[in-house]
């Protein structure tokens, strides 16, 4: 699979062309897995507020909805990880 897409996205880039890709979050937080976001310039991960995602990791906020206003997003790339942004302020 990983050879699969570094040669998809080695080509893409090759022609000028943009590439963005979609994974559940379970992908690219296991440890052997992780050689999948190497290719990329960024990883936008996307949640609830208000959820956890790793053992050890603080939630963002208190009291998830359902609401898409809850719905918050952070960007993880070679210069590190922002903090975690509501979509509604984009």
């Amino acid at each position: 699979m990983f050879q699969f897409a570094q040669v998809l996205i080695n080509q893409a880039t090759g022609q000028g062309w943009p590439v963005a890709a979609v994974a559940a979050t379970p992908v690219f937080d296991d440890p052997r897995r992780r050689a999948l976001r190497e290719p990329f310039d960024a990883v936008i991960e996307t949640r609830k507020r208000g959820a956890v995602d790793a053992p050890g990791e603080a939630a963002d906020a208190a009291g998830a909805t359902d609401s898409t206003d809850d719905a918050v997003f952070r960007v993880r790339s070679r210069e590190g990880v922002t903090d975690w942004t509501p979509v509604s302020s984009v």
